[in-house]
């Protein structure tokens, strides 16, 4: 079975959804922004996630490299998430 290239994450009041995603490498997710609060996208360590900080819009990030990207916001450090490419 393969894995899909694109996944779509919300970034709600305080949580993200669905909390994992899994794609393919070469694949993007795309983050909306969808509660009113704001938040951003951030890798837990030295990730290619860097969102800006705000309470609308989205934020898409491609992943050339299969690996287990985990991120948080650093606003609420309680809301995490995980994106795992295969």
């Amino acid at each position: 079975i393969g894995f899909a290239t694109f996944a779509d994450m919300k970034v709600e009041d305080f949580q993200f959804t669905p909390l994992s995603v899994d794609i393919a490498a070469g694949g993007q997710v795309r983050w909306t922004w969808t509660g009113t609060q704001i938040h951003n996208v951030t890798s837990n360590n030295s990730g290619p996630l860097s969102s800006p900080t705000q309470a609308s819009g989205t934020y898409a990030v491609t992943f050339p490299t299969p690996g287990r990207f985990d991120f948080h916001c650093t606003i609420h450090p309680f809301m995490t998430g995980t994106v795992i490419v295969h």
